[in-house]
């Protein structure tokens, strides 16, 4: 069914107080919209307070505790983004048809189809910073293994094959934390791709 049916089957099951639910809507959308902020607010007081601590103390494995809290956010992110576009959908199909003008939703369907880029420009810049402060917390907390590594590279004689790696002490913890924090990253990638698609589906 497309969507101008939809806006016709919309006109005829429409039921009372239409002004009020699009009220309400409308209001949940705003609510929601400061609440996405929020979760980039969130992670980036996570990631300067735990990096800061990490950078600081000798403790540098701290830094390593972002990229899952920044996963979990990423999550909440991605669930609140995808219910302002159900509400914005519901908006679109069944309330605004009963109006005299075009509404905002309709309207801005029309200018998103002709004009992507908005969308895109949002989901990509808060993708981005959970994607780029995973990774800074990784290279944090692996600042003990990469200054080993370093001293080691240096330490030999034009760069030869005969960097001893097997003296570094990286323990099975680094390791461990590592592939977590990586998993953890990998996954803000795939949130960002469903976030990608839905919008796609959606204009």
């Amino acid at each position: 069914m497309g969507f101008q049916s939809k806006r016709t089957q919309a006109k005829t099951s429409l039921p009372l107080g239409v002004e009020l639910e699009y009220k309400t809507l409308r209001d949940e959308i705003l609510l929601r919209i400061n609440l996405r902020q929020q979760h980039i607010q969130y992670a980036l007081l996570f990631f300067g307070g735990l990096v800061g601590v990490g950078l600081q103390s000798n403790h540098p494995h701290i830094a390593s505790l972002y990229p899952p809290l920044a996963f979990f956010l990423a999550l909440g992110w991605l669930q609140t983004d995808l219910r302002i576009r159900y509400i914005s959908n519901y908006i679109a199909i069944f309330i605004e048809p009963c109006f005299a003008t075009k509404g905002w939703e309709t309207s801005i369907r029309s200018i998103l189809s002709n004009d992507p880029t908005t969308w895109r420009v949002l989901t990509i810049s808060h993708a981005g910073v959970f994607f780029i402060t995973q990774v800074l917390a990784i290279l944090v907390g692996l600042k003990t293994p990469i200054k080993l590594i370093m001293n080691e590279l240096l330490m030999s004689r034009f760069f030869s094959i005969g960097v001893r790696l097997g003296a570094l002490s990286i323990t099975p913890i680094d390791w461990a934390l590592l592939i977590f924090d990586s998993l953890c990253t990998l996954g803000v990638l795939l949130i960002w791709v469903k976030s990608i698609r839905r919008n796609i589906v959606n204009n």
